[in-house]
Parts: structure tokens; C-alpha cells; sequence
């Protein structure tokens, strides 16, 4: 465009700088008005081969940055899948879910974008200079110093004060996150207490820090633009007051200001883009420094054991043994477990009783393969499992929690838990749901029977219709060993008692072991492991534990007052 605004404002002086002579010399034939026709069409086709360019930059720039995004919350997502559970005891989900959401998202949209933003303008710039270089050769080298001079101090000068406000930004996004993934955990609990404004309040703090925080970052990055005006402006007054001062003609010194004038305007745009970039560039530092940290963690982390689709799940005909088996918490002062041991034969129902803090789910998740003991070993007939071994064991585990997850999908979908839909075998379905006692009411009080939807974490189903779900759910997979980890607690004592009963007649070998606080789950167990201090204190049946164990005698004590008394 800029040829041919001169050819078209001032066809002679054009026509005889050093780009019109070469022109000419390829066009020779062209007068002037011919010349000024083929230079416009020339323009507007080069306007719309650069249109076509940009539009086709834009989509491979899109392309490039969402799916590097994709990558790194995959990337993110199986690192978190393949650690450890202990991994999973030390970090808050809600910083886990803003890094791999928000902070990829804002990488993607803050850093990546305006690094392709930053590439362009350096491009422009550069073209840009080469033009005026050709057109004014010495006011084109003092308005790029001046401008870059003057753009270079104030990012130095901003520097720490962006770092600040990158980890404002950090601290104020953790905080809404954390404080969310409390408030819908607890919703049921707030709404009863009536306790909406703590949470609110407090959601409120972080969200007002973050809006504090977020303010500045356009005040930093445009701010330098509007302060230039006026210092341009008095820079350019200065020099022709000076001139003036100094006896010079004021007439011969305006066309050299509007040449650096000019210079200068063309070039601001694009070096406000640039620095504009660069500041969000540094401010969104945070999202980078926390995907970084997650990545380092990844590539410095163990590979994870082999994936248990290409394993034989592992069987056992014996005995199920924990042996010497010590176990603590990170940052606790005393070990949960201390020199354990329990052996469980095959196709027995056992049962895990005590105290509160006693030991009994950290033994369970011991023999369930998601903690590693601090000594002592898991051996299956005897043999050690090691840490390669645990996908393929767990393949042969059924597992139901006291709090049991429930998917915000189909009553089908939950029971299958993990498998596509296309793999669900209803009739597997069908059968787990009756073992666990739930049958008539899916297929007699639902709507939709089993693809009645169950509603965020199980909301349509009461306490003890979820835990039936969890024991279908771990039913269907056909176990041989069966966990529940007080996953009968909010049935009443002959659903319990229907439940196992149905469970031992229908799953011909399964192992059973039942851990409770209600010592009615476990009055019919082949043996009965009462722990306390972390240790297994006696063993026994029921009537025997009962003789001969204080501590269990008292438990049951208990049990059958607060029995009494209901």
C-alpha cells in the first residue's frame, strides 16, 4: 500500500527514487495514469493473497495451540492416573483439576496465542523498517531506538510487579477451586447448617483477589501506549524549541520531526502488539510454572506397572497373607500398622473388626494393592507380590467402599463401571443387581429401569440403595476376592444378612472380607481378625472372640446396647 499511496499522491518524486527506477525499468512502456492503475490492482491483489495467508495462519495457529492443549491435559490426566494412592493422600484434587483445566486453558489462550502473536509482530517490525529504511533511510534507525529504548525500560521497570501479580492470580484461581470442591462435597451438610454465606464469603475473597489481580494486567500491558503520546509529543516540541533557540529555520527542521514523526507511527502499533504480548506473556507465568512442575513430576516418576488388559489376572488357590507388614502415613508420628500379620483362605468370609484407628482400611488398601507397606509383604499362596503384580491382582478384586462414587449416568453404566457402553453385558448387569438385593426396586420402582440416570453422586438414591449399587458394581466384575470396607453400614440387618447370604450362594469360591464397625455384618465370618494399635490382637469366630478377647467382647457389648436402644 505504501508505493502506491507515494506513486498516486507524488507520481515524480516516486518515479524518480531508487524503487521507481527500477519500476520503470521493468515497465518502461506504462505512462503515469497506467502506472498508477496497475500499481492499485497490484495492491489489492497482494492485499488478498496477505488476507488468505493470515486467515489460513490462523487456522493452523488454532490447530497447533488447541491441540497442544489436548496433549497436555492428557498428557497431565495419565500422569495423575498412573500414580500411586499414596500419590493421591498428599495432593487437594481441586489444585489437581485447576492445573489440568484452567492452567492448560490459560497456556493454550495467554501464552501460546500470544507467542504466535509475538512471532508476528517481530515479522511486521521487521518489514516495516525495511520500507521506511528504503523510503527515509536515517529517521527510521532513531525512531526504532527511541521506541525500543522507551518500551525496554518500562518492561524492566514493571518486571517484579508482573511477577506479583502472576502469583496473585495462582493463589486467588487455587483458592476458588479449592473452596468450590468443598462447597458441592458439602452441599447437603451447608445447605442443613444453613452455613451458604461462610462458603460464599469465602468464595468471595478469592474471586475479588483474582479480579484485583487481573485488573493490572491491562493497565501494564496499555498503559506505556497512552504515557507515550504526551512524552512523544513534548520530545518532539524540545527538539524544535531547540532548533529555534539555536538560530535555525524552523521551516527546514518540521520536515525532518514529521519524517521521525512519521517513522514513529507506523511502527508504534506494531511494538505496543509486541509488548502488550509480552506482558500477558509473564503475567500468565503461574499456569506455565504449575504444568511444568506436573510434567517434571511425570518424566521423574517410576513408570507405572503394566497395564492389566495385557496381563492374566492373577489367581489363587490357598491363602491371602499380609507378613510383617508395617506401614505410616506421611508426616505421622506413629505407625498406622506395626509388624502385621493375616492370612485369609480361600473361599472363606473373613471379617476385619476394632477400634476406630485401629488399622483396618489401611490393611485394606494394603492387601487392595493401592498402599505399599513400609515392611512386610503381600503374598499369595505364598508367593510375594510386587509392585508389577498389583494391576494384575486388583483385576481379581471386587471392592465397595463405605462412601461408594456413583457416576452421573445411567443405574446400567455405574454397575459396569469403566467399560464403553457397547462392552456392557445387561444380563451380567441384570445378575449383580439381583445378588445385591436390587433388583425388584430398579425394574419395579425406577422409570427407566436400568437406564434411569442416578444423578450427580447418586443424588436420586438414597444411602443405602448406593451402596447396593457399589456391591453390583463390584459383583459384576465376578471376583474372587470381595472387599467391603464398611459398605453395609447404612442397610438395615436383614438386608445385610440377605446380602452375604445371597453373595455366598451365587458366587461359588469368592472370598469375603467384611470390614464393620456393626458387629451383626460379621457374626456369621468363618474368622473374625480383631485389631487394635495396629496389630491383630485375637482371631477367632465370633462365639470364641466373644470368651476370650476383651476388646472384642466389649465392642459387641456395645454393639448390642445401641441395638437395644434403637
Amino acid at each position: 500500500m505504501l508505493p502506491f499511496l507515494m506513486l498516486a499522491t507524488d507520481p515524480g518524486r516516486f518515479l524518480h527514487s531508487p524503487l521507481g527506477v527500477q519500476l520503470v525499468t521493468y515497465f518502461p512502456q506504462l505512462d503515469t495514469d497506467a502506472l498508477i492503475i496497475t500499481a492499485g490492482l497490484f495492491a489489492v491483489a497482494m492485499m488478498m493473497l496477505a488476507n488468505a495467508a493470515s486467515l489460513l495462519a490462523e487456522v493452523m495457529r488454532a490447530r497447533y495451540a488447541h491441540g497442544l492443549g489436548h496433549w497436555l491435559q492428557l498428557r497431565l490426566v495419565r500422569h495423575v492416573l498412573s500414580q500411586p494412592y499414596a500419590y493421591h493422600l498428599r495432593r487437594n484434587s481441586s489444585v489437581l483439576t485447576k492445573t489440568i483445566v484452567n492452567d492448560v486453558d490459560r497456556f493454550t489462550h495467554r501464552i501460546v496465542f500470544p507467542l504466535y502473536d509475538v512471532f508476528c509482530c517481530v515479522s511486521t517490525s521487521f518489514f516495516l523498517l525495511v520500507a521506511l529504511f528504503v523510503l527515509e533511510p536515517w529517521a527510521a534507525p532513531l525512531a526504532i531506538f527511541a521506541l525500543g529504548s522507551y518500551y525496554g525500560l518500562v518492561f524492566r521497570v514493571l518486571r517484579r510487579r508482573r511477577q506479583g501479580v502472576s502469583q496473585r492470580m495462582n493463589a486467588a484461581m487455587q483458592g476458588q477451586f479449592f473452596v468450590l470442591g468443598q462447597l458441592f462435597s458439602s452441599l447437603k451438610m451447608i445447605l442443613t447448617r444453613h452455613c451458604e454465606a461462610f462458603f460464599a464469603k469465602r468464595f468471595g475473597q478469592s474471586s475479588s483477589a483474582y479480579a484485583g489481580a487481573a485488573t493490572l494486567i491491562p493497565i501494564y500491558s496499555s498503559g506505556p501506549k497512552y504515557l507515550l503520546e504526551p512524552v512523544a509529543f513534548g520530545a518532539l516540541m524540545v527538539w524544535i524549541i531547540a532548533e529555534i533557540s539555536a538560530g535555525n529555520d524552523v521551516m527546514r527542521v518540521l520536515p525532518a520531526a514529521g519524517m521521525v514523526a512519521m517513522a514513529c507511527y507506523r511502527l508504534l502499533p506494531s511494538l505496543q502488539l509486541l509488548y502488550g504480548r509480552l506482558v500477558v506473556l509473564t503475567s500468565m507465568r503461574h499456569a506455565v510454572d504449575e504444568i511444568v512442575a506436573e510434567l517434571r513430576d511425570a518424566a521423574q516418576a517410576a513408570p507405572p506397572p503394566t497395564s492389566p488388559t495385557s496381563e492374566r489376572p492373577l489367581s489363587w488357590q490357598r491363602t491371602l497373607e499380609l507378613v510383617d507388614v508395617t506401614f505410616t502415613y506421611p508426616n505421622a508420628t506413629t505407625s498406622a500398622l506395626r509388624q502385621l500379620n493375616l492370612q485369609i483362605r480361600k473361599g472363606e468370609f473373613a471379617g476385619l473388626v476394632g477400634a476406630t484407628g485401629s488399622g483396618k482400611s489401611t490393611a485394606a488398601d494394603i492387601l487392595l494393592g493401592l498402599l505399599e507397606p513400609d515392611e512386610g509383604q503381600v503374598r499369595l499362596d505364598g508367593r510375594p507380590l510386587g509392585r508389577e503384580d498389583m494391576p494384575a491382582w486388583r483385576e481379581r478384586i471386587g471392592y465397595v467402599p463405605q462412601k461408594v462414587v456413583l457416576l452421573d449416568t445411567t443405574i446400567e453404566e455405574n454397575i459396569a463401571f469403566g467399560l464403553p457402553r457397547e462392552a456392557i453385558d445387561p444380563e451380567r448387569v441384570r445378575e449383580a443387581a439381583r445378588v445385591a438385593q436390587m433388583l425388584e426396586f430398579i425394574e419395579g420402582h425406577l422409570p427407566h429401569g436400568f437406564q434411569t440416570p442416578a444423578g450427580e453422586c447418586g443424588a436420586f438414591l438414597s444411602g443405602g440403595q448406593q451402596q447396593r449399587i457399589g456391591l453390583a458394581r463390584a459383583l459384576y466384575f465376578e471376583p474372587e476376592l470381595l472387599v467391603l470396607d464398611e459398605a453395609t453400614s447404612a442397610l438395615d440387618n436383614d438386608t445385610v444378612a440377605r446380602v452375604i447370604e445371597a453373595i455366598r450362594s451365587n458366587l461359588d469360591g469368592v472370598t469375603i472380607l467384611a470390614i464393620a464397625h456393626r458387629l451383626n455384618t460379621v457374626r456369621g465370618c468363618d474368622t473374625i481378625f480383631y485389631m487394635h494399635g495396629g496389630v491383630i490382637e485375637c482371631q477367632g469366630r465370633f462365639d470364641e472372640l466373644t470368651a476370650r478377647c476383651p476388646g472384642f467382647r466389649r465392642l459387641a457389648q456395645l454393639g448390642e446396647a445401641t441395638q437395644e436402644a434403637a
